[in-house]
């Protein structure tokens, strides 16, 4: 695993020990992180994640457009 991706998962557990309940602010503290920061990293994996979830519809609906195009084609 290079540097960057070793980062980013350290990111992901992080934010993930938020989504278990812990605050925010605990995790800034016990991490030394600006709370600023870890917005930006919030930001930036829901992006990613939308980005992620936007491409899979792009990919069902050029399917669905295909099919289409094919049962136009057979009339």
């Amino acid at each position: 695993m290079n540097k960057s991706n070793s980062k980013e998962q350290k990111m992901l557990n992080i934010m993930m020990e938020n989504q278990y309940g812990i605050s925010i602010s605990d995790l800034c503290r016990e991490y030394r992180i600006d709370r600023s920061r870890y917005y930006r990293w919030l930001d930036k994996f829901e992006l990613k994640e939308e980005i992620k979830k936007l491409k899979t519809e792009n990919v069902k609906l050029r399917k669905m457009y295909a099919e289409e195009w094919r049962r136009s084609r057979e009339l």
